[in-house]
This record gives C-alpha cells, structure tokens and sequence, in this order.
C-alpha cells in the first residue's frame, strides 16, 4: 500500500511538473513577444507605420487569448491541487513528526516540488500579464505619437477595449499579488486548523 502511495504520488507530481514547465515555457515566450513588439514599436512610431504596430499586436493578443482559453482551467487545478497538497505535506510534518528519515526526505521533497510548481506557474504568468499591459499602453499612447492617424487609432482603441490577460478559470488574473495571497491563505489556514487541533487536546 505505502509503494501504491508513492507510486500515485510520483505520478502525479510528474504530470502536475510538466504541466507547470509548459505552462512556464508558453508565459515566457509571450512575454518575450510582447518585450520585442514594444522596442520594435519605437522604431515603427518613428517610421509612422502604425498598421503593422497593430497587426503585430494583434497576433500576439490572440495568441495570448488562445493561451488562456485553453490552458487558464488546467493551471487553475495545477495551481489547487499544489495548495492542497503543500497544505497536508506540511500539516503531516509539523503534526505528526516521524523518526524515519526517508518519510521526512519524502515531505520535504513534497514541500519543494509543490512550491517550485506554484512559482512555476504564478511567476512568469504575472510577468506575462504585465508585460501584456505596458504593450496595451504603447497602443494608447499611439494616437499622441502619430497626430495625423488619431481618429483611426482612437476607433480602434475603443474597439480593442477588452483586457486580455492570462487567468486561473477566467476567475483570478494572475499577478504577483496573487502569489503572496496564495502562501497568505495557507498559512491562515495551517494557523486555524492548528488552532483547533491543539483546543481539542
């Protein structure tokens, strides 16, 4: 039983590991694009070439939406079963201490891997979403750059009003905020119900 355990166990750390590397890999290749699109628009304003500063931006907007409408469920299960996990590893070791240093090595392992799969995720997504809003500001500020083409740039900025930006569910955008919300909430929790386990003994 204690090998089923941690066979399950190794499985699903794989599985949940991958999928926070990918999720990572895809974050930083969209906040690569967004970087490289706002220091190519310097050079584009000067050229007065506002169509393919938008073209450009539109491509990499839709990429990031199709990031998020297909991978926001998945990262935000990932990012729930990680808390849930990192939350009973570390309840298991600060209450129930064991002698057996393999089973402490175990917990630790657990600790680390589910931390290093959270930063993983929340990190570099938040990166990407901000790096997505100083993009959306080089748009806005189009219309003071090229005079002569505001009317066309002020229509479709209120056309293109809509925030895209990289979730958990389309519940939570993820940013840096969040991450310190999320080790906030478990630490509230490991609090309480340490609260109640030490009341009942």
């Amino acid at each position: 039983m204690d090998v089923f355990c941690v066979a399950s166990a190794t499985v699903l750390c794989g599985i949940g590991g991958s999928f926070a590397g990918y999720y990572c890999y895809v974050c930083i290749c969209i906040k690569i694009c967004f970087a490289k699109f706002v220091l190519k628009s310097k050079t584009l304003i000067s050229q007065c070439d506002y169509k393919k500063i938008l073209g450009i931006h539109d491509e990499i907007s839709q990429a990031m939406a199709l990031a998020n409408k297909f991978l926001s469920y998945p990262a935000f299960v990932t990012v729930l079963c990680n808390m849930f996990g990192l939350f009973f590893i570390i309840y298991n070791f600060v209450f129930y201490p064991s002698d057996d240093i393999e089973a402490c090595l175990l917990l630790i392992y657990g600790i680390i891997q589910n931390v290093t799969a959270l930063l993983l995720m929340l990190i570099p997504a938040a990166g990407c979403n901000r790096a997505s809003n100083v993009a959306r500001n080089t748009i806005k500020s189009l219309p003071g750059f090229l005079p002569q083409y505001r009317k066309i740039l002020k229509m479709y900025i209120q056309r293109h009003s809509e925030i895209i930006s990289l979730t958990l569910w389309n519940i939570y955008v993820i940013d840096e905020s969040l991450v310190i919300s999320a080790f906030g909430t478990l630490l509230t929790y490991g609090f309480f119900i340490g609260s109640i386990k030490i009341a009942k003994e």
